[in-house]
């Protein structure tokens, strides 16, 4: 994406999102759409419990945009324990930027489950990594 006038709406979009969480799935949308993707996604990874969040509320930020609630619920249900990308992913640095592969070879992911009974039936192969925070978080429920 080299368009500069795409560039500054993204921008102007995550701005809006950072000040109102609201605006999060519109600057997702925007995202998704300007890098042809068909989904976009911004949630929060717990790797002290092996969780997920899709909810954007109590602090938490989340947007989701191009997975219906169905696969949602069975990644936070059954595949975020067989997602070979996670272990590494929680050795990332804050702010840091990765691509999928550098977790987790290409080479070896269509030998796993998490390949052969999630991602390849969403045509899912390659994904970006951007840690905010890898600070254990005390929540109370």
């Amino acid at each position: 994406m080299n368009d500069p006038v795409k560039i500054g709406e993204l921008i102007g979009r995550i701005y809006d999102a950072a000040l109102d969480r609201t605006r999060w799935p519109a600057f997702m949308d925007s995202l998704a759409s300007s890098l042809n993707a068909g989904f976009g996604n911004l949630w929060l990874h717990d790797f002290s419990n092996g969780s997920a969040s899709f909810e954007n509320d109590g602090g938490n930020v989340a947007a989701v945009t191009g997975l219906d609630s169905t696969m949602l619920a069975q990644y936070s249900n059954y595949f975020i324990g067989r997602n070979v990308w996670l272990p590494n992913a929680s050795q990332l640095a804050e702010g840091s930027i990765t691509i999928s592969s550098v977790l987790y070879p290409d080479t070896l992911l269509k030998n796993t489950e998490f390949y052969s009974d999630f991602l390849r039936n969403r045509t899912f192969f390659t994904r970006w990594e951007a840690p905010s925070s890898n600070k254990e978080r005390a929540t109370s429920k």
